[in-house]
């Protein structure tokens, strides 16, 4: 009986161990621009939060990542300033996703790893989930969208 509890015992730990890394939160990092004077001209610098707060799930990395709520397809608006959020994954990289937030559309452009849904690169236009507008309520006091870019890529 010992023998046979070692191993189970073991296979437990290290299942347990896997387990509390895949649920390690990702490295969230929001992107917008910030207007530098530079001899009296004004122009957008790249500007970039990382978000390292804790485990709370009203905190802004978790507003950000989990709607919950249905949506619906969209399809590519015009052109409009914007910004990027990316979600990364030390222990795997296939997990690991974007988006871009045009607020002035209310729509997002989801980004997912390849093989994460149909085994390619998954890229879609989207209705904004009321998290990701809560999160940028606070998140623009900060950061200012990109300016528009002349086509979406």
């Amino acid at each position: 009986m010992n023998r046979l509890a070692i191993p189970v015992v073991l296979a437990v730990a290290l299942l347990g161990t896997s387990a509390a890394s895949a649920k390690e939160p990702p490295q969230t990092t929001v992107c917008g621009s910030s207007v530098i004077g530079s001899s009296g001209l004004l122009r957008p610098r790249r500007v970039c939060l990382l978000l390292n707060d804790g485990n709370d799930p009203s905190e802004i990395r978790y507003l950000l990542a989990d709607s919950g709520e249905p949506f619906e397809l969209r399809s590519r608006p015009r052109p409009a300033p914007f910004y990027t959020v990316t979600f990364r994954y030390r222990e795997d990289r296939r997990w690991n996703w974007s988006f871009l937030y045009v607020p002035s559309r209310g729509l997002i452009r989801q980004t997912t790893s390849v093989g994460m849904v149909t085994g390619t690169r998954d890229v879609y236009w989207r209705t904004v989930p009321t998290n990701v507008t809560s999160a940028f309520g606070t998140l623009s006091k900060r950061l200012r969208p990109f300016p528009a870019p002349r086509t979406w890529r």
